[in-house]
């Protein structure tokens, strides 16, 4: 992203741009800022960017994620997107493109987030199953949290804590609040 952040900066009057160099960095930035818009590469020193997306999933889960990468994205694209990814980006990609990408990440901040205490996870999935969306479901208990990925309708994909799959999301369906 250092090599990216002169081309984010320039002309820009949305947002602001802060560099971390490491993941480490990245993190405490995360912790004492609020960062509405993260991009970050898959392979980085000491900790993959996969790893820190996995992880501010759940310690910032508001903050929209993109995720860069010169590689093949088949291995790593349904894992990206049940933790909240909203873009994976090959590289080479052209600047205007990942200006544009984090605008649209900046407009979708105030999309819906909050406490459905009526309505139980089982409904708000039914409601988004039957709609037919595409979408990333977060919920968390105390210091537990997970996301259900939901691709046209179809639950694809779970995690809740150290649980995948089948088991991440029963685990889910027994969350009370």
């Amino acid at each position: 992203v250092g090599a990216l952040t002169p081309d984010l900066s320039i002309l820009n009057h949305r947002y602001d741009v802060l560099l971390a160099r490491s993941a480490e960095i990245a993190q405490q930035i995360l912790l004492d800022v609020p960062v509405d818009v993260l991009v970050t590469d898959v392979h980085l020193p000491e900790m993959s960017g996969m790893d820190l997306l996995c992880w501010a999933a759940i310690e910032t889960p508001t903050t929209r994620v993109i995720v860069m990468t010169a590689f093949d994205v088949t291995g790593i694209k349904d894992r990206a997107h049940a933790f909240g990814c909203l873009r994976l980006m090959r590289k080479p990609f052209d600047v205007h493109e990942m200006r544009a990408t984090i605008l649209r990440a900046l407009d979708r901040r105030d999309s819906f987030t909050g406490n459905l205490s009526e309505l139980s996870a089982i409904d708000v999935i039914q409601m988004l199953c039957i709609a037919r969306k595409t979408t990333s479901l977060r919920l968390s208990e105390g210091s537990s949290s997970g996301v259900i990925l939901i691709e046209n309708g179809e639950i694809v994909h779970a995690i809740w804590d150290k649980l995948v799959g089948e088991d991440a999301f029963f685990a889910m369906m027994a969350v009370k609040n």
